[in-house]
């Protein structure tokens, strides 16, 4: 049986959803974000601009100040000179509690997104960028291909 707090945030959660869905409300929202400056990189994004310059020197943009949009997403990272794209996903904001969709359905969607125009996409999640081998070995094998 699930709780009442379950319930209110399973509707809250699927209500978000739906509201972002709306052109007007994902416009308006977008703006506001605009206008509070809260499209500046925060640290994730900052450690992982840090290492694709490092790794790949003025090969790769940072786009999540909401500059680029790719079939109504605004991808975190794009490469200068070929149709790639790295999105560093949240753990909370992007994790299933928070969206209500398995992880694999919710990187499978923002990859078919990116897919139909053309693009590569690798998806990054946050607690990855701990184990920096591994991210290396990943982002150097998705940039070489």
């Amino acid at each position: 049986m699930r709780t009442k707090e379950h319930r209110a945030t399973y509707r809250r959660v699927n209500k978000t959803a739906q509201l972002w869905q709306d052109p007007e409300y994902r416009k308006k929202q977008v703006k506001s974000f605009r206008l509070g400056k809260l499209c500046r990189p925060n640290k994730p994004e900052i450690f992982l601009i840090e290492l694709l310059q490092k790794l790949f020197p003025n090969q790769w943009k940072y786009t999540g100040d909401l500059q680029e949009w790719i079939g109504g997403k605004n991808p975190d990272f794009i490469a200068v000179d070929q149709k790639k794209i790295i999105e560093l996903f949240g753990d909370y904001w992007h994790g299933e509690e928070r969206t209500g969709i398995l992880n694999d359905q919710h990187e499978q969607e923002r990859i078919d997104v990116f897919t139909k125009k053309g693009y590569q996409t690798l998806i990054i999640w946050e607690h990855e960028l701990e184990d920096v081998d591994l991210l290396v070995g990943r982002i150097t094998n998705f940039h070489a291909i």
